[in-house]
């Protein structure tokens, strides 16, 4: 299919690099099928930027009344959020509909960082894929990535439980949610019976945290029912985050040559001296969580990444809850230690640095606004109920 260019992007686009013409040509001749790109220019190898104005029928189809501008990235598996941050020249702003714009990338975190970037500015990113450009025709291809994002609900803005199977589009895409939610710092906890996938969902993410390189960003993977934890205090949870945390800081350090330090000793030294006092244990474990941060801050500045970020990922979680019959010392310190998370979260000049993700087989521990009497500090948390694997579609 041809490549619809007003005259100027064509001059433009027949002056860019090769890599970058090779990079683009799929994406503007998918947009050509319902666009005309009016303005484009490269910003580097692979990379480019383009003003696009929806033919008629698409425009009224979609609401589309105005022209809108396009982020190309034409590398397969890099996408950093600091290539949302490309503008359009003043000269066009006046043209365009800046509460939607395209991103057109194959990079498998694209969505999560699109959609992230999206609910920070309270505007639309919409991606634009053409792996699969050969399988259907151009024009119901753009019209599919349209309609699932500009007519697309958010199921995890919903107050109550999503339940219904059609709504459960298979894995990667609760991945790419869930990811999003991390970006935002946004808490949250997944359910479902056991060998549903909700460990091996969690697992990805953790992947998926530590492998994003335009962020120093780390996890601490505990699991509730080791005997340690269960069968421990608070402080035992949180030391085991902040021991997890400060390892891998300094691991990417060394790895990235640099000097930076991760100490994180508060803690470890309060229980060494067998502090029981909870008030104190807490502002030890705040100030190890600040500690962490500032060295995550400085990592992150010398090797020119845009975002610092912890994230505690507790599985098999109802193993803390207060209210069942084996909770032991959890009967109290449940309360203890979300709410010292919860302070910790909100202390945070950035409160999205620090997220905690649960998993579990029993929801009641989130679900109810109250246990034991006393006001429940995960309440408010997010919550996906995972349902089974969609059946794979054989062709016929």
């Amino acid at each position: 299919m041809a490549i619809i260019l007003h005259h100027e992007a064509q001059s433009a686009f027949d002056a860019a690099t090769q890599v970058t013409k090779d990079s683009a040509s799929a994406a503007l001749e998918l947009f050509s099928s319902c666009f005309q790109i009016n303005w484009f220019r490269e910003t580097g190898p692979n990379l480019w930027l383009a003003v696009v104005k929806p033919f008629a029928a698409t425009a009224e189809h979609f609401g589309l009344g105005h022209e809108y501008f396009v982020i190309g990235n034409g590398y397969p598996d890099d996408f950093h959020q600091r290539t949302l941050k490309a503008e359009p020249p003043l000269k066009l702003v006046d043209r365009l509909d800046m509460t939607i714009r395209f991103v057109a990338a194959n990079a498998p975190r694209a969505e999560a960082f699109c959609a992230a970037w999206a609910q920070k500015n309270k505007a639309t990113a919409i991606v634009i894929r053409t792996e699969s450009a050969s399988q259907i025709s151009p024009v119901d291809l753009m019209y599919q990535l349209l309609s699932a994002s500009l007519w697309r609900r958010d199921y995890f803005a919903e107050a109550e439980p999503v339940r219904g199977p059609s709504e459960f589009f298979g894995r990667e895409v609760v991945v790419n949610e869930l990811f999003t939610k991390i970006l935002l710092g946004s808490p949250f906890a997944i359910f479902g019976l056991r060998k549903i996938g909700k460990s091996s969902l969690l697992g990805r993410l953790e992947d998926l945290i530590e492998q994003d390189e335009s962020a120093i960003g780390v996890t601490a993977f505990l699991i509730g029912n080791s005997t340690r934890l269960k069968g421990g205090r608070w402080w035992d949870a949180a030391a085991d985050a902040v021991g997890a945390w400060q390892a891998k800081l300094q691991r990417l350090a060394t790895k990235l040559g640099s000097k930076v330090h991760a100490k994180a000793e508060r803690l470890k030294e309060a229980t060494q001296k067998k502090e029981s006092d909870s008030r104190r244990l807490a502002v030890a474990f705040e100030k190890d969580i600040g500690s962490l941060l500032k060295a995550a801050k400085a990592l992150a500045k010398e090797a020119g990444r845009d975002d610092v970020r912890l994230v505690l990922i507790l599985d098999e979680c109802d193993h803390f809850y207060p209210h069942l019959i084996d909770s032991g010392h959890w009967r109290t310190d449940f309360f203890v230690f979300w709410n010292a998370l919860q302070g910790i979260k909100r202390s945070l000049e950035s409160p999205e640095e620090f997220v905690y993700v649960l998993g579990g087989v029993n929801p009641s521990g989130v679900e109810q606004g109250s246990l034991l009497s006393q006001a429940n500090p995960l309440y408010e948390t997010q919550r996906l109920y995972l349902g089974p694997m969609p059946a794979p579609i054989h062709p016929s």
